[in-house]
């Protein structure tokens, strides 16, 4: 299941249930909007019908696949198959809500723990970066660089500040980054590092559907990703992360 030539059917697949997500996004022009944990915390009814959509394609195509999804990450109960799914169905559901853009489908596969594809989709742009393990990181057709080495000083820097309690992190930002760039969607804010043109994204608080895919990316493009204690993430529950530079992570954290 894991050879090289498997993983690119699977992608093959995996390219046509994204191109049907995004066009049922797109079209979505009625929803229904709930809270989870607090009133910014929001679900539609398209963060549910896209997760619900995707465990259908997996059981039809995959049916010894598991899936851990946000929406339904309650209910998860892990089995003995080595084959497991992460989507975050619709990440920056907010920006969603209140803007239509800035926001992505986010997907990850992994055997035993170790991952094999990652998907991170801007339905607005129709912006697809992907990795297949050990062929490197895509937007679209281009394959991306790693990214260059810079200090904080002469970058943008991610993270949410209302989220986070650390004021000698927050400290250490405001005085050393260049500026600060926060898009509201962990796809999205962790694609600009992955393209270069923010130097780290800090999340003070993300499950594993935000980091899923980081994990193959980062891996393909030699960046760190890690809790901010420098433990590896583990797909076990909620935890703060960083991406980027291991020069950056200890400009921060050392």
């Amino acid at each position: 299941m894991n050879s090289q030539l498997n993983l690119n059917q699977m992608h093959s697949k995996i390219l046509e249930w994204l191109s049907y997500s995004r066009e049922k996004i797109l079209n979505f022009n009625q929803f229904s909007i709930d809270t989870k944990s607090n009133d910014k915390d929001l679900v539609t009814t398209v963060d549910k019908t896209i997760e619900a959509d995707f465990k259908d394609f997996i059981q039809n195509n995959f049916p010894d696949h598991q899936i851990l999804g946000e929406e339904s990450y309650a209910s998860f109960e892990a089995n003995d198959s080595p084959f497991l799914w992460v989507i975050d169905p619709i990440d920056g559901t907010a920006n969603f809500v209140k803007m239509r853009q800035d926001y992505c489908v986010m997907l990850a596969f992994f055997i035993k723990q170790e991952p094999q594809l990652s998907y991170i989709y801007d339905i607005y742009n129709n912006h697809l970066y992907y990795a297949i393990k050990g062929q490197g990181v895509f937007r679209n057709d281009r394959q991306l660089a790693k990214p260059q080495l810079c200090s904080i000083d002469e970058s943008f820097v991610s993270i949410d500040r209302l989220r986070t309690d650390d004021s000698s992190l927050l400290n250490k930002i405001d005085q050393g980054a260049f500026d600060l760039r926060y898009l509201g969607c962990s796809g999205l804010d962790g694609a600009r590092v992955l393209e270069g043109k923010f130097a780290v994204f800090v999340n003070p608080k993300g499950g594993p559907w935000d980091y899923a895919p980081f994990i193959l990316m980062a891996q393909e493009l030699d960046l760190k990703l890690c809790a901010w204690s420098g433990e590896r993430l583990d797909l076990s529950g909620y935890s703060d992360f960083f991406l980027g530079r291991l020069e950056v992570y200890q400009e921060l954290f050392n």
